[in-house]
């Protein structure tokens, strides 16, 4: 997720954890909205700008639409479940980079909801 990256805190994230969110920035980078729906359990979902899109379907279309972005992974923090990445997003979009948290919640190796909002 990005060499230099600074770990604030982290407990209990296992590898698996690790990988799909390490996979989903991965996917992200790529604007690979196929790879990045698939890290997704069937029915998770993704909410962005106050809009909540659901099943790798929506997942798909919804990345699709988005600007590419590359993103610098700034801090990280997990408990249980829940992961939270702080990134500046750079692309080319107005006000470019911009640092948004992506609050991961996992269910076993796949990503069962995103939430992503300014930081």
């Amino acid at each position: 997720m990005g060499e230099g990256t600074e770990k604030e805190e982290q407990v209990n994230t296992s590898s698996s954890a690790r990988g799909v969110i390490s996979a989903a920035i991965d996917a992200m980078d790529a604007h690979d909205a196929e790879a990045l729906a698939e890290l997704f359990v069937a029915g998770g979902s993704v909410e962005d700008e106050n809009e909540v899109h659901t099943g790798r379907a929506a997942i798909r279309r919804w990345f699709a639409a988005t600007p590419e972005i590359a993103l610098e992974v700034l801090r990280e923090r997990s408990s249980g479940p829940d992961h939270e990445v702080e990134a500046k997003a750079h692309g080319d979009y107005p006000g470019s980079p911009l640092t948004f948290r992506y609050r991961f919640r996992l269910a076993g190796d796949r990503i069962e909801a995103v939430t992503i909002t300014p930081a």
